[in-house]
């Protein structure tokens, strides 16, 4: 479909305002990456992921409460001070940094992120707040490489089987979450999966596989609330699991 087709659709369907909104997001979206980064706050946690304009234009801003609210509320009710928590997946960083200043200066946080991009990331907000003497960071892919964004460079393997045993596990992994339960050997207390049911790792087979490793499903949500229609079609959800007397 021709831009100039499109233009005209959304134009007679939709309204100028509209017309005028999108056109302004995609000549942003187009050439964003190129102007100087700033620092920008997701879920309460400052990371460099902002762009000096982004709160000028219509659906960027450089504050975002809501940034991956589905996990963010799992760690402030699940995790305590001085747990262990292991993350798979590190994204920006902002779970590792909630989950570190909830454990306190007796637990530790071990990340793991198969990304070369992402590691970096996640490195440079681990700084930024102050926590990076309570996170330990690897550079490795776990369980199975099935969406890593950008190169993986050199990063390790690892198998779901030699993850460290932790109170908390969270797996934010683009579709490898089966794959990581099944091998893990670890009986943490609770475990927060994001679900990625276009890749594979659907809400349902997440539920069956922790409640066949006896846990008892406590919540379920979308992983984002400002993207719901989103994550609802794309299968995209944060289940929260514990096991009793752990």
């Amino acid at each position: 479909m021709s831009l100039l087709y499109r233009s005209v659709r959304i134009l007679r369907t939709e309204g100028i305002s509209t017309l005028l909104r999108r056109g302004t997001y995609e000549a942003y979206r187009q050439t964003r990456e190129v102007l100087p980064r700033t620092t920008a706050t997701y879920g309460g946690v400052e990371v460099r992921a902002g762009r000096i304009l982004d709160d000028y234009v219509p659906d960027f801003s450089l504050d975002r409460p809501g940034y991956e609210s589905g996990l963010t509320a799992a760690i402030e009710g699940e995790v305590e001070e001085g747990d262990r928590v292991v993350i798979v997946g590190g994204g920006w960083g902002v779970t590792a940094v909630l989950a570190a200043r909830r454990v306190g200066p007796e637990g530790s946080v071990t990340v793991y992120e198969g990304s070369k991009t992402q590691l970096e990331r996640v490195r440079e907000t681990l700084a930024l707040n102050g926590v990076s003497g309570r996170v330990t960071v690897e550079h490795a892919v776990v369980g199975a490489d099935v969406s890593v964004f950008g190169s993986a460079g050199d990063a390790d393997f690892v198998p779901s089987a030699e993850l460290p045993d932790c109170d908390v596990l969270s797996l934010d992994c683009e579709g490898a979450e089966l794959r990581i339960l099944d091998g893990y050997e670890g009986e943490p207390r609770a475990v927060f999966v994001e679900t990625h049911a276009f890749l594979g790792a659907p809400k349902a087979d997440v539920e069956e596989r922790l409640t066949g490793l006896g846990y008892t499903i406590d919540d379920v949500r979308v992983a984002e609330e400002t993207s719901r229609e989103y994550c609802e079609e794309k299968g995209i959800y944060v289940v929260t699991a514990t096991r009793a007397g752990a």
